[in-house]
């Protein structure tokens, strides 16, 4: 019987740094307005064209509702969707209609756990992508299937798509506007009702939770930490990612 030895791809420690919540970006800050659904911090990240007009790609863009933000901030934007009447074109996400290097930045709200195959598609996104710029997003971990979402990635898994493409990581971070408890009631359990009132919903049992956790946290400090509470309980991943 011939053993085989599996070789991992990184050590865990390798990825510890980017899984931290997201900070600010004190040094290059754009002052971009905050982008519906995403934390405060992550706007931070998406710096101004590098070149007049330079180019800019929101890989599945839907109805384009994020088109002005980028327009102010002076990209030539490019939204590429699968089927939105709002996009610039039509396309798909694994075999992207685009010359390599052509974009100064990507951006990506959302999609990923709707790709069929997510590694193809990290892999198009940083071929596209100009070489010192940034990919930057969100993908789905704990909310409720949708749309036909096929994988919905940890946090290691993520870092496995931008690895193995190419990219440094700067962060995976768990959104905290959008924890497993929101993003179910406002999903699956109570769909179609105001925001406020399927958030006001689950408010006694975040309540309950983190205050389980806190109480975890003085016998168990090393396992119920707050870090370790964000990673396992949110409800959706933001990424910076950068191509060198």
């Amino acid at each position: 019987m011939v053993s085989t030895v599996v070789t991992p791809f990184f050590e865990a420690d390798e990825a510890v740094f980017c899984f931290l919540p997201m900070d600010s970006n004190l040094k290059d800050p754009t002052n971009l307005q905050e982008l519906k659904s995403m934390s405060k911090e992550l706007p931070s990240y998406i710096h101004k064209p590098f070149t007049k007009g330079g180019l800019m790609l929101d890989l599945g863009c839907g109805d384009a509702s994020y088109r002005l933000n980028f327009e102010h901030l002076g990209f030539n934007y490019v939204g590429l969707d699968y089927s939105s009447e709002q996009a610039t074109l039509l396309g798909d996400a694994h075999a992207l209609p685009f010359k390599d290097e052509s974009f100064e930045l990507v951006f990506s709200r959302s999609v990923f756990e709707h790709l069929q195959y997510p590694f193809v598609a990290v892999d198009e996104a940083y071929r596209v992508l100009k070489p010192n710029c940034r990919f930057l997003g969100s993908v789905a971990f704990l909310e409720p299937f949708h749309g036909r979402s096929f994988y919905h990635p940890t946090h290691f898994g993520l870092f496995n798509y931008f690895k193995q493409a190419g990219f440094s990581i700067e962060y995976i971070s768990p959104n905290p506007k959008w924890d497993v408890l929101t993003a179910q009631a406002a999903m699956s359990l109570f769909p179609k009702l105001p925001r406020s009132i399927s958030n006001a919903s689950v408010f006694p049992l975040k309540l309950t939770h983190k205050a389980y956790w806190k109480l975890g946290n003085l016998f168990y400090p090393s396992q119920c930490n707050e870090l370790t509470r964000l990673l396992w309980t949110t409800g959706s991943y933001e990424f910076v990612v950068r191509k060198n």
